[in-house]
Formats: structure tokens, sequence, C-alpha cells
């Protein structure tokens, strides 16, 4: 729309123009230097080319380089800004969707075993030498990876890969050793019974893929948690824990170098770990969708009262259409909660700019969190959206949802609102990429695209892009989990009713 009104001046213009005017009135004395604009060209000085230098240095520093050793390990790591913080993730294949029913949770197990005592060093020794560094280092599980990370400067990558790769390949796992994990797994469980996030999250995979592969669940269910043995651990490390099954991402540090530490600490593995031919094969994810509720009465002062997920098949990271529902994510609209505990920070990033809450009466009570979502795994995804707040007003919100999806795969969307939904999504994006963490998780997300890519594609997505994939979501069948007061909203089948 600016484009049509305004015409910037090129940048030759613009030195043209302050030549002939100011610096013509500087020559002459008739003003000063202080008169001049910052921005004034001098003449016979030549144009800075440090901007392309940084442009041609910022490309080759957002691109991953990527390696893999003699014995199977892969490594991917940039330079991105050469200054900021370091961080290092090791990635192993070895999350929950590898389980079944007499040994789900025993990644809950593992993940929780990290930085514990080792067969070279004790806890208080891992504990101590990390401190020294001033870096963290942390573990997580999800439903394909286990995963080890650090954050620090530079200098410290080497030390901390050290204590990595000894609690990784040299923890020491005896019977005496397996309680005061069992006591952290039953903590987390209980933390976790009182999170409607986490208790949606894990119904929702749940029902949409059966209860099985992507549907087991990330935490070690009540029923086998004293079922675990410490020679179950073991002999699953031994299988899984394997280089071929391990990928070392690195950013803000040099390739040559983290190949050669990676070389060091994770060139060799001990004596009977196992490969993937040990391992059965994993079968395809099904997904199934499907309906499930929990009713809860009781809150803390804090909570909403209602929680709702409506959700459909989505597809793997490696298919194109993840950017198309990159942009129809945020065309629904991405919002987190707008309380007393943030009111500082009201603007329009808020509940104001979700589509869908603008749609909802006030007289169906409030919306207090409302956002689209896309996950994308290695053989499938779910894409949805989620709310929180009074009964009535999820339910409504649950409704227009599906009707805002239906009217864009019927009509699509008008340029105003793709320009929209792109926008806002290269704006989260980039705005991600201002801390090394933000670039890592995107490496570790798209190993294959550098930076710059990535958000090539996001832009390119047009309106046909955004109807097309609305109209496959709406071809699986939908997933709707709900939590809390549900007097006021639907089921599956009011939604199919709809229809």
């Amino acid at each position: 729309m600016f484009k049509k009104v305004l015409k910037p001046l090129t940048k030759v213009q613009i030195k043209n123009k302050i030549l002939k005017t100011e610096q013509k009135k500087f020559a002459s004395g008739e003003i000063s230097v202080l008169d001049l604009p910052l921005s004034s060209y001098f003449s016979g000085t030549p144009e800075s080319s440090l901007k392309s230098v940084q442009n041609e240095l910022v490309q080759e520093q957002r691109t991953y380089n990527h390696s893999q050793l003699d014995n199977g390990l892969s490594i991917f790591s940039n330079d991105y800004n050469q200054q900021g913080t370091t961080v290092i993730s090791l990635a192993v294949f070895a999350g929950s969707r590898y389980e079944n029913y007499n040994n789900s949770g025993i990644s809950h197990f593992i993940q929780r075993f990290f930085f514990d005592s080792t067969n070279t060093r004790s806890k208080m020794r891992l504990v101590t030498e990390m401190q020294k560094t001033g870096g963290t280092v942390s573990s997580s599980n999800d439903r394909e990876h286990i995963i080890y990370r650090s954050e620090s400067i530079r200098e410290a990558v080497p030390k901390l890969l050290t204590l990595i790769s000894d609690s990784v390949l040299q923890g020491r796992l005896h019977e005496w050793d397996l309680h005061p994990i069992k006591e952290l797994v039953k903590q987390d469980l209980k933390d976790y019974s009182e999170s409607p996030e986490i208790l949606l999250n894990e119904a929702l995979h749940a029902t949409a893929f059966n209860g099985k592969n992507l549907g087991n669940p990330i935490i070690c269910p009540t029923h086998n948690i004293n079922n675990i043995k410490i020679d179950d651990i073991i002999q699953r490390m031994d299988s899984y824990y394997n280089p071929d099954r391990m990928a070392l991402f690195g950013t803000n540090i040099h390739h040559d170098d983290l190949v050669q530490l990676a070389d060091h600490f994770f060139g060799s593995f001990p004596e009977g770990t196992g490969s993937d031919e040990d391992i059965p094969p994993l079968e395809q994810s099904e997904y199934s969708g499907g309906d499930y509720q929990m009713h809860q009465r009781r809150f803390s002062k804090h909570e909403s009262g209602t929680h709702s997920v409506l959700a459909f098949r989505g597809v793997p990271f490696y298919n194109d259409d993840v950017f198309a529902l990159t942009v129809l994510k945020h065309i629904l609209g991405e919002s987190k909660s707008n309380n007393l505990r943030n009111l500082h920070s009201w603007g329009t990033h808020g509940l104001l700019n979700n589509h869908i809450v603008k749609q909802i009466p006030k007289s169906a009570g409030v919306i207090n969190e409302a956002s689209a979502f896309s996950i994308n795994y290695s053989d499938d995804g779910l894409f949805g959206v989620k709310f929180a707040g009074d009964s009535s007003a999820v339910g409504e919100a649950v409704f227009r949802s599906l009707d805002l999806l239906k009217t864009i795969a019927d009509k699509g969307v008008c340029e105003e609102n793709l320009d929209r939904g792109i926008f806002k999504a290269l704006f989260k994006y980039h705005s991600s990429l201002e801390t090394s963490v933000g670039v890592h998780e995107a490496n570790m997300s798209f190993p294959t695209l550098n930076v710059t890519d990535i958000g090539g594609f996001i832009g390119s997505v047009t309106a046909e892009d955004v109807q097309r994939v609305a109209k496959n979501l709406l071809l699986s069948k939908p997933t709707l989990v709900s939590y809390g007061e549900l007097a006021n909203v639907p089921r599956l089948y009011d939604l199919t009713k709809s229809k």
C-alpha cells in the first residue's frame, strides 16, 4: 500500500541531493560541519562495503555444516555470530515412541539419570566441574528424542562436552542408584498432574494416535514406576545409545573444532554398545483422531476453569506444507494469556490479535488463552487450536475455530489476512534468531536448511497454499480433548453434527 504513495529515494539520489545542497553550503562556508546531517556523504569518501561484507558473513555463518564420524555419529554446526552463547545439543533417537506397554516410561527414567554419578565422577564432582565453567547443562525427553544440552561461552565447550560424554556414555547404573530416580519420577508425576497444559498434551497425543507410537506417553505411567528395573535401563541404553542414532548440534562454534571434539569424546563407545540391527523396526505412526474429556472441578486460584484442544492431522517436518501451516497458524492467531500478572505488557500482541477470540461475544464469558499450534515429527504431525477460559467461552471458541477452518478451506484467505499471517510468522521467526538458543532450535528443526532459506519459504506461501492445507486438515478426523469444568464444552459428536 505504501509503495503506491511513497517513492523512497535510492542511495545514489540521496547522495547526489546532499552533494548539491548541504555540501555546497559547507564548501562555501555558509554552514559548519555541525549543521550537516549524520547521513551526509563527504566529497571523495568511498561508499563503505561493510554492509555487503556483513551480509556475506551472516549468510555463511547461518548455513549449517554437516559431517559424520567414521562410527556414524552426525555433526551439525555453524558459527552464527562468534560472540554469543555457544549451544551444544546431543540428540539420541530413543524417545517414548520407541517404547511399548511393558517398558513405557523408560526414556523418562534415562533422562532423569543424566548428570548423576558416573564410573569416573561422583555427582558432586560433576556439578562442581560444571559450575566452574559458568555454563548450564540440561536433559529433556520427547516422543522421538532424548536431548542433552549445554549453554556456555565458547571456551567452556570442551569441558562441558567432557561432562556430557561422561554422563551419557559412562553413567553409573547400579540397583541402589534407582531408588532416588524413582522418587524424582514420582515427583514429576505429581507436578504434571497439576498442569493442564501437560495433561492436555499427553491426552492429545494418546487420543490422536490411538495410544501407540507417537501416542505413547513421555511421562512414565504410574503402573510402570516399580516395574522398570536397572537391567532394563542398561539394556535399553546399550541398544539405543549407539552412534548411528545420535546427532551432535552446535551453534556459535567452528565446525572443525566441534568435529575434533566429537571425535575425541564420542569417537569410541563402551564395549557392549549395540547397533540399529538389534532394534526392532519402527512402525509408521497411525493417526486415528477421537474425543477425550478430563473432568476436574477443583482449581487453584491462578488456573482457568476450562482448557480445550481441537486438532487435526498435520504434516512431517520435511513436508513442504509445514511453512503453509505455519502461516495458517498465525492467520488463526497465536497469543498468550493476558491476565493480572502481565497487564504491564498489554498491547496488540495479546488476545485482541487472535482472529477467533475477536468473534466470540462478551456474553459467552472470558478467554484467557488462545493459540494455534503446529507440531511436526519425522513421519507425522498435528495442527490445531487450544483455548483456556470460562466454559461457555471455550465451547464457543471451539465451534468458531472449526467454522473458520471450513471457511478458509472453501473460500481461501484474502490478501490482507495472508500478508498478516506471513508477516507475523516472519516476525516471530526472525525474533527467535536474535539469540543463540533460537538459532539452535531453528537448525535442530530444519538441519538441512539455512536460516535465510526458512524465511524465504515462509515469505513465498500463497493463498492457494493456505487453502490447500486447510482442506487437507479437514480430511482427517478431528481430535478434541478437554480438561476442567466441561459443562458447556462440546463433544466430538457435536462438532461432526455441525458439518
